[in-house]
């Protein structure tokens, strides 16, 4: 008699055993039924929502306030996070003890409790970046630096790509773009699906195209810049493994992107970095714009990748605690597997070693 191996189906699944008649028992589990949606998953879609109008009112509320009254709610929101923020907290100390070594720890100490304020601040001044007129937005603007290289790259016919990493007011940044530029931006989706609608909203009003950060945002891009327009991206997000390489920044290895540099050698457009600098006691912005340096478009990944690290470093320096420092920007990834983050982590300024 051969010895009876019961078969694996296509889901890897063993049916059962026959019975001693030969034949199967009957499968009493029938074709797999819908889930229904939990009351939990409505939960969190209503509150969402909530979150969502709650958000909407407040940014209308802060954009009746003078830029000086708005920072000072900005100032008392950080304050919050620095008392109960206690991931912004680590985060934050986390990266300055990384990229700034020669610091002592109280100066560090006082470094991230200002870069948490400056924090509270981008958080108040989304009053008048999305619900600000023209003529208010404009007005807070009260110094510009740089802008010449844009306007005569757009007078030789070249196409511009803005590189505006996470400093200052970058949200304020965005809006003096669109006001004054037919620009397309690259743009993720939110955590919480009904604030897509908000923010959408409130960076196109004044005219800019925006696109998700997926292929076809990719394709729109090229081709915006192949018409000779100006196109804005972050440039300081993990990208993930696919999308980028590891590049020093700040002397230690970070995943960083390379759309950028391949944008540049594909369509020899003008690359420029554009931060708004946040003036202090509420005396309005100083736009800078920075030409990036020619290696940016270098066939070598490494490369290019180190020279958009360095342009961002070189905006830090103009204030330090103006950076969005609470963001993981030295995660672990494939190539560093190290996550400086975990609370077991080595000290910064120790050589980080992989367990064996």
């Amino acid at each position: 008699m051969v010895a009876y191996t019961p078969p694996t189906d296509t889901r890897g699944a063993t049916p059962p055993l026959p019975s001693a008649t030969g034949t199967f028992p009957l499968m009493t589990h029938g074709p797999k039924r819908k889930r229904k949606p939990s009351r939990w998953r409505f939960l969190r879609a209503a509150a969402d929502q909530a979150l969502a109008v709650f958000l909407s009112g407040l940014v209308r509320v802060l954009n009746w306030t003078l830029l000086p009254v708005n920072h000072f709610y900005g100032t008392v929101a950080g304050l919050f996070l620095c008392v109960f923020g206690k991931n912004v907290k680590r985060i934050t100390r986390t990266n300055l003890a990384i990229a700034f070594p020669d610091l002592n720890e109280d100066e560090r100490a006082k470094l991230a409790k200002k870069s948490i304020l400056e924090l509270g601040k981008t958080m108040s001044e989304l009053g008048p970046a999305w619900c600000g007129s023209k003529r208010r937005l404009l007005s807070l603007v009260t110094e510009v630096h740089g802008e010449d290289i844009v306007q005569q790259a757009m007078q030789d016919g070249r196409g511009v790509l803005v590189l505006g990493p996470h400093f200052g007011a970058w949200e304020i940044a965005g809006m003096y773009l669109s006001i004054k530029y037919d620009i397309l931006g690259l743009y993720r989706r939110p955590r919480v699906a009904a604030l897509e609608s908000l923010t959408r909203r409130a960076r196109v009003r004044f005219g800019a195209t925006m696109v998700p950060a997926d292929m076809s945002g990719v394709r729109a891009i090229c081709k915006a810049l192949r018409q000779k327009k100006i196109v804005g991206i972050l440039p300081d997000q993990d990208p993930g493994d696919s999308g980028g390489v590891n590049a020093p920044f700040f002397g230690r290895p970070v995943r960083t992107m390379l759309l950028a540099s391949r944008l540049a050698a594909k369509s020899g457009c003008l690359v420029v970095y554009c931060v708004a600098e946040r003036l202090p006691r509420g005396a309005g912005y100083r736009v800078h714009f920075r030409e990036a340096h020619p290696d940016i478009a270098s066939a070598n990944d490494l490369t290019a990748a180190t020279a958009i690290n360095e342009g961002i470093e070189s905006i830090i320096e103009i204030d330090p605690a103006q950076y969005l420092w609470s963001y993981k920007r030295y995660r672990a990834n494939a190539q560093a597997p190290v996550n400086p983050y975990k609370r077991n982590r080595p000290k910064p300024n120790e050589p980080l070693r992989r367990a064996a």
